[in-house]
């Protein structure tokens, strides 16, 4: 079996759940055996056309870069060259692979996935709503409230100078699109239901969970002091909520404030001069709100920035609590694994992935989305009451590893294939 697995962007390039995910699903296996092949991106270089598919020398498994551009939102793709794609047609044609897995569909675009010149099958994983959604964040642009994309006439809230016959028409040729791949798998339920709800049938979806490659530990808990200590671990995106749970810091009574108990460390790039991106929904408000909040909380939140993900571990055994205060439906978050794979209970908003993967008063605590008085109370709660934040500890549940999810997709392709592929 020969399988070519394509990530939007390379872990060298960049870091999110979707990019980790694809490249551990190639490497695990490359490691069962399986010949494999990875294409991830990279920034537009501004190389000739011969350098935009490099190929990365010394590496466990056959990997190539290839430069890419912010995506068009109708096209579905950003590659913008024809050259290119003709590159990766023959990319393909040499390495002859049985399985084409893709991990996103920009910036590779359906014009190049439904092509018609492979044989190979064809898999796409739905970690986002991207196919659904124009606007990719899945939320308003008029007043911030997530869009469940059910019906492509909500999406003229966003673009308002387009019809919505434009939209119907998008939404069918989408749809149109996803229906001639051979499978397609999301990893939760709730993003399963949100796509059979636009129209994907059922039998066309399978879950497979993401894997993740930290391991529940035994680690003894952290020694209690009195102390709560919450982090926050992500990208600076206005969808993620972070304006929301410092929010939520400054309404704490002021003596908990002064006396420090309740403690924030913020893991992940954040700067005041950050500036809006293809991967970062931003804006100069939203940046401003985020540092006017930060300076009257600065003796009780720390900005530990940049990380390495095998240090992920050691940082989740120093605090006692995961907040996720995203605004978005989210599908089924990493860090949510990670810290469950470390034992930290997660304080996470009452909608979509979060609270699939959550279970309130179980292993978590839900918190109504965008409102920082029920997170404060929430807060609250997990220092006023040590058994409970013992009880949510104890009760984590262990995630899926790497391991597993990849033998999930070997069991996929053989079922596609026809054929039975021994994996260790």
């Amino acid at each position: 079996m020969k399988v070519m697995v394509f990530s939007h962007m390379h872990p060298q390039e960049d870091i999110d759940g979707t990019i980790l995910c694809a490249y551990h699903h190639a490497l695990c296996l490359a490691k069962k055996g399986v010949e494999t092949v990875l294409i991830g991106g990279r920034k537009h270089t501004g190389k000739q056309h011969a350098e935009m598919l490099e190929k990365i020398p010394g590496s466990p498994l056959t990997e190539f870069l290839i430069d890419i551009h912010a995506p068009a939102t109708f096209s579905r793709t950003g590659l913008g060259w024809r050259v290119l794609h003709d590159r990766l047609d023959a990319c393909i044609k040499e390495f002859a692979p049985d399985i084409l897995h893709f991990h996103t569909i920009m910036p590779f675009g359906f014009e190049f996935i439904n092509s018609g010149k492979h044989k190979a099958k064809r898999v796409l994983t739905l970690h986002n709503y991207t196919p659904l959604c124009a606007n990719d964040a899945c939320i308003h642009a008029d007043d911030g409230t997530p869009c469940n994309m059910a019906n492509a006439s909500q999406c003229k809230r966003c673009f308002p100078q387009l019809s919505e016959e434009v939209f119907r028409n998008h939404r069918q040729l989408i749809l149109e699109n996803l229906e001639q791949l051979d499978m397609l798998t999301t990893p939760g339920n709730f993003a399963k239901s949100i796509y059979m709800a636009a129209g994907i049938q059922a039998k066309k979806i399978r879950i497979i969970r993401n894997g993740t490659p930290i391991r529940p530990n035994t680690l003894a808990p952290r020694q209690r002091d009195g102390i709560l200590r919450l982090a926050y671990i992500g990208r600076n995106s206005s969808i993620k909520g972070l304006n929301i749970l410092l929010q939520a810091l400054l309404l704490l009574p002021h003596k908990i404030r002064a006396e420090k108990k309740v403690r924030l460390s913020i893991f992940g790039p954040l700067n005041e001069n950050d500036q809006p991106t293809f991967y970062n929904v931003l804006s100069s408000e939203y940046v401003q709100q985020v540092f006017s909040l930060l300076r009257p909380l600065k003796d009780i939140v720390t900005m530990q920035g940049k990380f390495n993900n095998d240090e992920l571990p050691r940082l989740l055994h120093e605090i006692d609590c995961l907040v996720m205060p995203s605004l978005w439906w989210e599908v089924t978050p990493n860090v949510i694994q990670e810290a469950f794979a470390c034992h930290r209970p997660v304080l996470c908003s009452d909608i979509g992935g979060m609270a699939e993967m959550v279970t309130d008063g179980i292993d978590g605590l839900h918190f109504e989305l965008g409102n920082p008085h029920d997170l404060k109370d929430k807060i609250l709660s997990l220092l006023d009451n040590g058994n409970l934040l013992s009880e949510l500890t104890t009760n984590t549940p262990p995630p899926p590893s790497i391991d597993e999810m990849t033998k999930n997709y070997i069991s996929l392709y053989n079922e596609l294939l026809n054929t039975r592929l021994k994996v260790a």
